[in-house]
């Protein structure tokens, strides 16, 4: 019976290991994914109207998550029976229930528009 307490114990810690570990790569995944952005070409001021600013935001991170969406789902799947770390899919999803059927189609006509463009800009000096 020690054994069987010893073992479910061991499994228990290297499931939160893993976890812990899988946090870690979701987390280097979004900042690789942050640096591929970045490598696209700069944003214009003329692409972009300042009342689209919110959806270019929403935009970037629905980029950053698809791209690690994998990660993203071996952590969440991990950390199933524990509360797991907010992820980037679970704010944009509360953000896009927040949207009109109208936000939304611009968001993703916006998108569409801004496919090569590096969305991870210093928009304040775009406007100044």
């Amino acid at each position: 019976m020690k054994c069987v307490s010893f073992l479910l114990c061991l499994c228990c810690i290297s499931f939160v290991s893993s976890a812990n570990e899988l946090l870690e790569k979701y987390n280097h995944k979004l900042r690789q994914c942050v640096s591929e952005q970045k490598a696209k070409k700069a944003l214009r001021k003329n692409q972009i109207q300042l009342s689209d600013f919110k959806y270019v935001l929403l935009i970037n991170n629905l980029r950053i998550a698809r791209c690690s969406k994998v990660e993203e789902m071996q952590y969440l799947l991990s950390a199933a029976t524990e509360e797991p770390e907010p992820t980037l899919s679970q704010y944009n999803s509360f953000t896009l229930t927040e949207l009109s059927t109208d936000e939304i189609m611009r968001l993703q006509v916006l998108s569409v528009e801004l496919t090569d463009y590096n969305l991870e800009t210093d928009f304040s000096s775009l406007y100044e």
